[in-house]
């Protein structure tokens, strides 16, 4: 199970709007994921390009920051695990 830090709890606490937590191998979390195929990443690089002409965003995760584990609110003050 991902280490919920006080600090972490804290914020998570204070800012309702915020409904899961989400963490990388290493333990690094994330409030907001993107959607990358079927996995999700913490950070995705993107960049604009010119293709024929046209501009194009081009994106791509940042391999480091896959998410490995979702934790819930509920999950957090009550330590029950949600594994993605």
């Amino acid at each position: 199970m991902a280490k919920v830090s006080e600090d972490l709890a804290n914020t998570v606490a204070a800012n309702t709007h915020i409904n899961e937590v989400h963490f990388t191998a290493t333990g690094h979390h994330y409030f907001n994921v993107h959607a990358h195929g079927k996995e999700k990443y913490g950070r995705v690089f993107r960049d604009t390009i010119i293709k024929d002409g046209k501009k194009q965003v081009v994106e791509a995760p940042d391999l480091n920051t896959k998410i490995v584990e979702t934790l819930t609110r509920e999950e957090i003050f009550g330590g029950k695990k949600k594994k993605d």
